[in-house]
């Protein structure tokens, strides 16, 4: 439930952003957005640690449909 009110929380702070809700045992994680690098993760970043002091940016795979 957690999850998905912050979930609904950060859709409101970047809309038209992909967000996820990912279970990595124990917890569940909120991701926000692919982006193609670090300065445009750090741009949400700071609009998301307002309302998410805890929030920070974790390098991911992203695969890209042809």
């Amino acid at each position: 439930d957690e999850a998905a009110l912050a979930k609904e929380k950060a859709h409101r702070l970047v809309s038209g952003e992909k967000i996820y809700i990912v279970y990595n045992q124990p917890v569940f994680r909120v991701k926000v957005g692919n982006y193609y690098d670090r300065l445009e993760a750090h741009y949400y970043l700071t609009r998301l640690k307002k309302e998410f002091p805890n929030a920070l940016v974790i390098p991911d795979q992203v695969f890209i449909r042809d």
